[in-house]
């Protein structure tokens, strides 16, 4: 099925049935899609390494939280973006592109520009949601040292302070 989508993309492009443009027809699905593009356009190819490096950040980030909430920030601020992208890239794809893949409905810029960066978004928001519960686990067993240790301490203190008293309290009656 993916194979047919992709067949009849590059047939009727390579026949100038529509030179720029993606047949609705040729496409039923998603993947059959992603399939009919040409990924080894530069300005793709640039995009895929785009979104490594935004990867690889967000690991390398994940002990400098300053720096993960301003990457993540960014990620978001870019998805946010991408109906502003689509728009501007429609209207100049002649200048990166050799087809129109930006249609009205966004399902390119979506595919390709949002869905990896708020998968990337998810993954910051999945390690700052472990390293909470990680604190917490740290809060909790510190917590419970510290009770252990005044349970420990009152068990101590209080019979030798009472001897104490109680020595003090006979030596003032003497």
């Amino acid at each position: 099925m993916a194979e047919t989508g992709k067949v009849l993309f590059r047939e009727a492009w390579l026949q100038n049935n529509f030179p720029d443009s993606i047949r609705t027809d040729a496409i039923t699905g998603v993947w059959d899609f992603l399939n009919a593009i040409d990924w080894s356009e530069p300005w793709l190819i640039g995009l895929q390494v785009f979104h490594a490096c935004c990867f690889i950040l967000t690991f390398l980030t994940r002990k400098h939280i300053n720096l993960q909430c301003a990457h993540f920030c960014a990620l978001l601020l870019l998805a946010y973006s991408a109906q502003y992208i689509n728009e501007w890239a429609a209207n100049n794809y002649k200048l990166f592109s050799k087809l129109q893949y930006f249609d009205s409905s966004g399902l390119f810029i979506s595919l390709v520009l949002s869905l990896p960066l708020l998968l990337n978004c998810l993954i910051i928001v999945i390690m700052w949601f472990s390293a909470s519960w990680d604190l917490m686990i740290k809060v909790k067993r510190s917590k419970i040292r510290s009770q252990i240790r005044e349970a420990r301490n009152s068990k101590k203190s209080p019979g030798s302070k009472d001897q104490d008293k109680g020595g003090a309290k006979e030596k003032k009656k003497d």
